[in-house]
């Protein structure tokens, strides 16, 4: 009946996309009833769904616009035939989940018969919406268009920092949603990664090509995310695009032996909306780069994996802690990250100050930052001491993560400590102590020393996790 519909669709000149909605939630109901009810057969429902929705879409290509209507072109990025952004996405769209929802209805049915040709539909569904953007950007430009796309999406002059922005805070808000849900009196279950010595280290290639990042990332962030930009702008695309991302997932809530059949699906959808949000920030404030986007994705479920955060079976609150964290961290760039930051300068008063109340302040401005230093000098030894005496518990998550928190806001302030530029408005001192009550060789070579125990102890806690 659905195929039926989409079918009587067909003759109609120019079909209105929102029909297509009717046909899609409708197989939807279909799928889910099929589902709960064990009748394997009908879940090619939404199989069916897909496929005449693509042929409408591909009929609707083809033919020319209406009289008086026009479509409005993308000047960057990729063209599709239609060449408006709604069609580019529909197009996309429909592509990405007829690949993946194709493959992954069709793999339980098949199980009984071949489970390896099982695990390959549901490893080959899983790369739906990179080859739905490479299909539809090599059908439009060929390969010079394929060539200029990769060129863009791999662009690899982004700056370190981005680098060890994208692995670094995944490890942060894994660790820190661990020892909040330790200290809460919860219990992880055993590491896999404890013991696995050099598979460990490899697990985090395995996952970055095999774990989702390259099979979604070109997709969503290389091929959906310019397209939804040029019309909404980051921060409205990004939060679109987590929940078409997180509704593209939806099969995998009701097949066995998944990560999202053990998530609750509206924390999950949380989740996707959350991360979607930081990898629009990040490709946004790097040109269009996907390496750290496709990094940060990696480390986060690299460290889910090392630091066990997903529910299986157990306790669901260290995933939500740190689904939280992420959400906290989108908010927060939804609402201050909108554009690239200027270069910062020094804070100029605008009336004038007495000698006896900038003194004042530049002295308590100092006392705190001496406070919140040693803060971090004590997390930053206590992560040594960890891996050192091989005394790993939560608390050492809690101090990295913490460390890590201070590294991304160092980041964010261009290197500088945001109470270095409130002391700039009391002093203009060259001195690297002006700001704190360190020696001024401390205080000049701060940064490189600490950062080094730092290093160190991260390197002592993997050694003992690993060996």
């Amino acid at each position: 009946m659905i195929f039926t519909f989409d079918l009587l669709l067909l003759p109609v000149r120019q079909c209105p996309l929102a029909l297509l909605i009717i046909p899609f939630v409708w197989s939807i109901g279909g799928f889910l009833a099929a589902k709960s009810f064990g009748i394997l057969e009908d879940t090619g429902l939404l199989l069916a769904s897909l496929l005449a929705v693509s042929l409408l879409l591909a009929r609707r290509a083809k033919q020319p616009p209406l009289p008086g209507t026009a479509q409005a072109t993308l000047p960057d990025g990729p063209k599709t035939p239609t060449g408006g952004a709604v069609n580019r996405l529909a197009w996309f769209v429909a592509l990405a989940f007829a690949l993946s929802w194709g493959c992954w209805l069709l793999a339980p049915v098949v199980r009984g018969a071949s489970a390896g040709l099982a695990s390959g539909l549901m490893m080959f569904g899983g790369f739906g919406p990179t080859l739905a953007a490479v299909v539809l950007v090599g059908w439009a430009g060929g390969w010079a268009g394929l060539r200029s796309w990769l060129t863009r999406c791999l662009q690899w002059r982004v700056g370190w920092g981005w680098v060890v922005l994208a692995l670094g805070l995944p490890l942060g808000v894994v660790a820190l949603a661990a020892a909040v849900h330790i200290g809460l009196g919860g219990t992880l279950p055993p590491s896999p990664a404890r013991g696995q010595g050099l598979a460990t280290v490899a697990s985090f290639g395995l996952i970055l090509l095999l774990g989702g990042p390259l099979g979604e990332e070109f997709g969503w962030r290389g091929y959906a995310l310019p397209a939804l930009q040029k019309r909404y702008g980051w921060r409205l695309s990004s939060l679109i695009l987590g929940v078409g991302w997180g509704c593209w997932h939806l099969p995998l809530f009701f097949l066995a032996n998944t990560t999202q059949s053990q998530i609750p699906i509206a924390l999950f959808l949380v989740s996707t909306v959350a991360s979607s949000v930081l990898f629009a920030w990040l490709a946004t404030r790097t040109a269009g780069s996907l390496i750290p986007v496709i990094l940060f994705h990696t480390a986060i479920n690299y460290w889910s994996w090392v630091v066990p955060i997903v529910p299986t079976g157990g306790s669901i609150r260290p995933f939500a802690l740190a689904t939280g964290l992420l959400a906290v961290l989108a908010l927060g760039l939804l609402l201050t990250g909108g554009h690239r930051s200027e270069p910062l300068r020094s804070v100029v008063t605008t009336g004038p100050v007495s000698r006896l109340t900038s003194a004042t302040n530049l002295w308590w401005i100092k006392a705190l930052h001496t406070a919140i230093w040693a803060f971090f000098v004590a997390a930053i030894g206590y992560v040594f001491y960890s891996g050192a005496a091989d005394r790993i518990t939560g608390y050492t998550w809690l101090a990295g993560g913490l460390v890590v928190g201070e590294g991304l806001v160092l980041l964010l302030f261009k290197n500088q400590c945001p109470l270095t530029l409130i002391a700039r408005k009391y002093s203009a001192s060259p001195a690297d102590n002006f700001d704190i009550f360190l020696p001024n060789w401390l205080a000049r070579y701060n940064k490189q020393i600490f950062t080094t125990i730092y290093l160190i102890g991260l390197l002592l806690v993997g050694y003992r996790l690993l060996f």
